[in-house]
């Protein structure tokens, strides 16, 4: 994952001075290739162990920026310290509630048919004491339709 370092200082200025669970999206104007914008969703709600995008603000961003021809790339969010990865597992709830960071990914996917790879970076804050850091992941749909979680 290629990112602009003003979008890189901006990100570690908002989730990495804040404790974990807060997000926000990320956005690119180059095909994909780059993370040219971050959007902090300072509108999601936030539990101990849970963000979750406040959807409508989210989606008016995504709208507001598609117009300036900078499209969707994925989620960032912050986990609690020591949990650098993506939660995983699927649950099958219904309704809103997902319980994982895998099974939040793979039903974007089932809404975003034509999609073939988005990135979730997880963010280790600098608040308490910590050291801010950024383990990026890439999720991509491959040709049997199914979507691949990795390390990117």
């Amino acid at each position: 994952m290629r990112i602009y370092r003003s979008v890189y200082e901006r990100i570690k200025s908002t989730l990495g001075r804040k404790f974990h669970e807060e997000g926000g999206i990320l956005l690119t104007n180059d095909g994909g290739y780059t993370v040219t914008d971050f959007v902090y969703d300072d509108r999601g709600s936030r539990s101990g162990g849970t963000y979750s995008p406040n959807t409508a603000f989210i989606n008016e961003h995504i709208r507001l920026h598609n117009k300036s021809g900078a499209y969707f790339l994925g989620f960032i969010h912050s986990h609690p310290r020591g949990y650098t990865g993506l939660s995983m597992g699927v649950s099958g709830h219904t309704g809103g509630y997902t319980a994982s960071d895998e099974e939040a990914i793979y039903k974007l996917f089932r809404g975003m048919k034509g999609t073939r790879r988005l990135y979730f970076p997880v963010v280790q804050s600098a608040a308490g004491g910590g050291e801010f850091s950024v383990r990026a992941f890439k999720a991509e749909r491959q040709r049997d339709g199914s979507v691949r979680i990795s390390e990117d």
